[in-house]
């Protein structure tokens, strides 16, 4: 409804309700297309939401540029197969090269190995297109047919609007190579933050500030001598205790390690060992880091969470926490 009311101010007349009968079009064409991809890959639930939600957008702005440009065509006196023509050749053309680079884009989440990054991958890959492709034939067969009768009441008019727009878009074509170089320049600017971005688990101490019972068990736990990073342990699996005992036991940060007799299957053992620090913080990375290097080096498998990789160097051969699955776990 809220978009219904925009494009009743945008357009001024019956147009308004063709964008959203577009963006209807290939949602639910999109909705169908991933209903088949059920029968040959998991797809998350959440994918609905997002297919409806970006379907809307992309739809309602893919049609609402062939629209005006159209009507703009129209004030300047072409008939309607005319307009028809001259917008898809020129608004036309861009939604067409928008569509293929917004799905391009989007589909490198399918190769991630993480599920729902994959189905949104799928989404993003087939929304783009299909909104496009509903722009591309549906809008115009629309516009020919029923075009002219849904330009009531016309009061507004439909001749090209802002000069300002008009001059800036002109500087650009006139000098496209320099606003290319400075669109990217701006671009690497708005980026640049990626390059100090440190991926990783909350630290203990955030999740307490969110309050609660889990949040009174963190305290405890901060203020304890059991180590903050006992919640989120590293893992190994090894064929001799006593060995990756002895391994971690010389390393400074390692606030515990335990093998309760119930995690033996046959001849291997689960071992769980903790860091003084939290994890996520420089000093428990390190630890584990280093509690990875000594497991593997005793013949031991180490897995846990996510890895991180820590601030301060390290040896080569534990350059990220080992908090992680290694080869052959």
């Amino acid at each position: 409804m809220g978009a219904l009311i925009v494009l009743l101010v945008v357009f001024g007349s019956a147009l308004a309700p063709m964008p959203l009968l577009i963006a209807a079009a290939s949602i639910l064409t999109t909705f169908l297309i991933v209903w088949g991809l059920t029968g040959v890959t998991d797809i998350s639930f959440i994918v609905q939401y997002l297919l409806a939600l970006i379907g809307l957008g992309v739809a309602i702005d893919y049609a609402l540029l062939v629209v005006t440009r159209w009507r703009e065509e129209l004030g300047r006196g072409a008939d309607t197969e005319e307009a028809v023509r001259r917008a898809m050749s020129t608004a036309g053309r861009s939604v067409l090269f928008s569509g293929v680079t917004v799905a391009v884009s989007l589909a490198a989440l399918i190769v991630l190995p993480v599920p729902f990054l994959r189905s949104v991958g799928f989404t993003g890959l087939l929304i783009p297109l299909m909104s496009g492709a509903a722009a591309l034939t549906l809008l115009p067969a629309l516009l020919l047919t029923v075009g002219r009768r849904l330009e009531w009441p016309g009061r507004r008019s439909r001749a090209s609007g802002s000069k300002l727009w008009h001059a800036v878009g002109s500087a650009v074509v006139r000098h496209r190579w320099a606003a290319g170089l400075a669109a990217t320049v701006v671009l690497l600017a708005l980026a640049s933050p990626v390059l100090g971005l440190r991926l990783g688990r909350p630290t203990t101490e955030s999740l307490a500030s969110l309050g609660g019972p889990a949040a009174s068990a963190v305290d405890q736990l901060d203020g304890s001598s059991i180590g903050a990073g006992l919640a989120h342990p590293v893992e190994i699996v090894t064929g001799d205790v006593a060995k990756v005992r002895e391994a971690l036991g010389g390393i400074d940060g390692v606030a515990g390690v335990i093998a309760p007799p119930a995690w033996t299957d046959g001849s291997r053992s689960v071992v769980e060992a903790w860091t003084r620090a939290d994890t996520s913080t420089e000093a428990g990375a390190d630890a584990a880091a280093q509690i990875r290097t000594a497991a593997e080096k005793a013949g031991a498998q180490v897995g846990g969470g996510p890895p991180r990789t820590p601030t301060s160097s390290a040896p080569s051969t534990a350059t990220r926490p080992g908090c992680w699955p290694s080869s052959g776990s």
